[in-house]
């Protein structure tokens, strides 16, 4: 567990699905940060998703954080 992940996503269903994935072996990383970024949705509404995906997981995201690199 010494390694660092960031991943960028818009949030379309490809993204959100990758991100899952990388869920589920959260605890293999030190940290997760997730950044969402415009591509088929505006910036706003990807960071809206991506808390939205956060929010209905059901395991423990300690070292995961949203990290709103646009504001």
């Amino acid at each position: 567990m010494t390694e660092n992940v960031a991943i960028l996503c818009d949030y379309g269903l490809d993204d959100a699905i990758a991100t899952l994935y990388l869920l589920e072996f959260a605890d293999r990383f030190q940290k997760i940060d997730i950044i969402p970024v415009s591509g088929n949705f505006p910036i706003e509404e990807t960071f809206v998703n991506a808390k939205r995906l956060l929010t209905y997981y059901d395991n423990p995201l300690n070292n995961v954080r949203i990290v709103d690199a646009f504001s």
